[in-house]
């Protein structure tokens, strides 16, 4: 205690009285410091053993909390001057003597000894008793003025806004929170309480997950922002589990694409490192009376960090999960989507929240992500850090572009965290490499739905000579749905008939087309398209034999001398007769489909009932054709991504496979799919022989004969090596073998 030497005169007691002379000994301190609102206040502290004749009441706690500066109406996202959490700031000295000289008020952030503002009071300010700070604010009109309501800015004596790097705007935030207000004084008589202190906090309430806008997508790519439409038309938050549809019309041109790696590249020239979802983020913050309020300037430099989490889970189908057990426990994160060797994004760095310049408010910019995203490096190297803006359209918001990998049936989940705190050494305290969820309190934290990657391919037309009963485009979609493949229905549901008149047309100029020979065995009487559900209509045997003896009596005088011609034809028999014309009717079917692709990128379905009318049940034939129509894959149709559209042909019906159960047409249908998807035939149909002797197929798992792909009989599925495929995984990175594609 600093020692004081004073000089008293006292006055003598008279003779005959009894009152007494009393000296004290001058005295000042600090009796208290608080900041305020209504009921809810701070707690004053006082160094241990501090005294004062006047006792300080016993008050609030050290969980005051406000909301600094200017605040937005939620609902025209503008700051509206009637929300405001101003507070106030109270002293109590005690100085009845006037010894009080000196006086100063300090704010001190977290971990830094020097302050970050300070004010000395003067005159009346250092006066015996309780008063309010007042400060410089400012109006509703933008006018400063004195006022005990404090609004958290950071201003001089003459109310010049401090603005730093700290606080770029002049107030509190919550960068820095808490923050220790303290109250010191000196004097000239004894002081046995010099100093007082009180903490609040500026503290984030709570994250909301919401979609960013289509022009916030930096691309000009069209088809990565139809993705990101048709998610926003949904009218889903990211906080539900949604699928997310690649549009993948990829489709082979020759018979080469299906043994090469195109599939793997053609997905890969269209959707590049992965579609771009801008995923957006409103922050709040808590007011002195707990509720959630819009205050950007209060928001400052905090940081946000974006993290991810692999979600993808085992199939049950072996080689499938074999290779998904690929490094599975390596930090970056771990988890079972594809690794970053097979094309996926699974220890890939900061690849799934990409770097964005962002730019600056307050409008926002087509094209450009507002939002500026730098990467969290090592540790946590696959997160991202960004900042909230300010002011302008997003104030109180921040955002990533959300990229994850092409690969269908990897599956993400998001948690944004408010990265502020801080270690005892400064370093961020969510920047480790520990798995995800990280420990922090609920408000600071929000999660997002899981977002799972499908490709979709477009059914555009199933069109049939005419309406005889197809097959269930439910039932060929499931085929392909373990592959995380949408097989899009476009039709609604509809089968499209063939026009009469262009099949009459065309069929008629197709058989004029034929030699004298194969067109005796035509009626050309016969209405082509009224004439059956079959592909050609032509004369049965028997009919053929009547129209011969009556056209060439001469050189069939009897029934023996024409079935002697049929015979040496190779004709003897009424299968010989109707298998002579089956490669000729279907030719005739390519034909004259080739003309009726739909214009629309997708998968294009034609039917006919036969090839001929003279197939019958029992007879083996081709029943379907993964042809490269002409009209699918000419110039137009093509581009770097490869062919956008395709067809196939279906020349039996249900009636044709009830007598082939259990194949269906359905599963002949879904075969025929695979082979436009690039997927070949596996080793056991023994194609690779002859002139195709060198052609290595490596694309079957060798563990199984009855993939979808083979001849084998009833419901195959996929193998796994074809799921994986169309899943979008690089083919050049798997084995045949799948024990061979894990690693623990």
């Amino acid at each position: 205690m600093k020692s004081i030497d004073r000089t008293a005169y006292l006055a003598r007691t008279a003779e005959g009285l009894t009152h007494n002379n009393r000296l004290v000994v001058p005295e000042f301190g600090v009796v208290a410091l608080r900041l305020f609102k209504g009921a809810a206040s701070s707690q004053s502290h006082r160094l241990p053993r501090s005294k004062t004749p006047r006792d300080p009441a016993v008050v609030g706690d050290d969980n005051f909390h406000f909301a600094p500066g200017p605040q937005l109406d939620p609902g025209p996202w503008t700051v509206q001057a009637a929300r405001e959490d101003k507070v106030k700031l109270r002293y109590d000295f005690y100085n009845p003597v006037a010894a009080v000289k000196k006086a100063r008020i300090e704010i001190f952030v977290r971990g830094d000894k020097s302050p970050v503002w300070h004010r000395e009071l003067k005159d009346a300010e250092l006066y015996d008793g309780e008063r309010d700070l007042l400060w410089k604010v400012e109006d509703a009109a933008g006018t400063l003025q004195d006022s005990a309501d404090w609004d958290g800015s950071l201003r001089t004596v003459a109310g010049k806004l401090l603005k730093s790097k700290r606080f770029p705007d002049g107030f509190l935030t919550t960068e820095h929170s808490p923050y220790k207000f303290k109250i010191t004084t000196e004097g000239d008589a004894m002081c046995r309480s010099p100093t007082a202190w009180t903490y609040v906090h500026v503290l984030i309430d709570k994250l909301e997950l919401e979609y960013g806008t289509v022009d916030m997508i930096p691309t000009k790519r069209d088809h990565r922002r139809a993705l990101f439409q048709e998610i926003l038309d949904a009218g889903t938050a990211p906080t539900a589990n949604t699928k997310v549809f690649l549009t993948s019309n990829q489709f082979k041109a020759k018979t080469d694409e299906m043994f090469d790696n195109r599939l793997f590249n053609a997905h890969a020239e269209r959707w590049g490192r992965g579609p771009k979802l801008p995923i957006c983020a409103r922050v709040y913050v808590r007011s002195s009376g707990d509720l959630s309020v819009l205050a950007p300037k209060a928001l400052g430099h905090t940081k946000f960090m974006w993290d991810w989490e692999s979600r993808s889970a085992a199939t049950g189908n072996t080689f499938v999960d074999q290779a998904l057990n690929y490094d599975i426990g390596k930090v970056g994160p771990k988890g079972r989507n594809c690794h970053k060797e097979r094309g996926g994004k699974r220890l890939a760095s900061d690849e799934v929240f990409p770097a964005q310049p962002g730019h600056d408010p307050p409008t926002a910019q087509a094209g450009k992500f507002p939002f500026k995203v730098v990467s969290s490096g090592k540790p946590r190297a696959w997160a991202a850090y960004s900042e909230a803006w300010r002011e302008g359209v997003f104030a109180c918001k921040t955002g990533v572009i959300f990229q994850p990998a092409r690969m269908a049936g990897d599956k993400y989940k998001l948690t944004l965290y408010a990265a502020h705190e801080q270690n005892a050494d400064g370093k961020l305290r969510l920047h480790v490499d520990t798995d995800a969820p990280l420990p922090i309190q609920a408000a600071l934290k929000v999660e997002s739905g899981e977002f799972e990657i499908w490709r979709r391919i477009d059914i555009v037309k199933y069109i049939q000579k005419s309406l005889f009963g197809g097959m269930s485009l439910a039932t060929v979609r499931g085929f392909y749905q373990r592959a995380f493949v949408e097989i899009n229905d476009k039709t609604a549901g509809v089968v499209s008939v063939y026009p009469a008149g262009d099949w009459n047309t065309r069929a008629g100029a197709i058989i004029a087309s034929w030699r004298d020979f194969d067109r005796y065995f035509v009626d050309p009487a016969v209405d082509q398209h009224a004439g059956g559900s079959q592909g050609l209509i032509l004369r049965s045997r028997t009919s053929a034999k009547t129209y011969l003896r009556a056209t060439f009596p001469a050189s069939f005088p009897n029934d023996a001398a024409l079935e002697a011609w049929l015979a040496a034809e190779g004709m003897a028999t009424a299968n010989d007769y109707a298998a002579y014309f089956k490669d000729v009717s279907t030719a005739a079917m390519l034909s004259l489909f080739d003309h009726v692709v739909h214009a629309d990128d997708g998968l294009n379905i034609f039917h006919v009932s036969r090839a001929n009318n003279l197939i019958t049940n029992q007879m083996g034939t081709l029943v379907g054709l993964a042809h490269d129509f002409n009209g699918a894959k000419q110039a137009a149709n093509r581009s770097k991504e490869g062919t956008t559209r395709c067809a196939f042909l279906m020349l039996a019906d249900a009636a044709y496979y009830a007598l082939r159960a259990p194949d269906t047409v359905e599963q002949v249908s879904a075969h025929e799919c695979g082979h436009h998807f690039m997927l070949p035939h596996p080793r056991n149909t023994a194609e690779n022989k002859g002139a195709n002797a060198n052609r290595d197929y490596k694309a079957h798992d060798m563990a199984v004969s009855d993939c979808l792909m083979s001849y084998r009989a009833g419901l195959n599925n996929l193998c796994g090596f074809c799921q994986l495929r169309l899943r979008g995984w690089n083919k050049n990175k798997l084995k045949v073998d799948g024990t061979l594609n894990e690693k623990t």
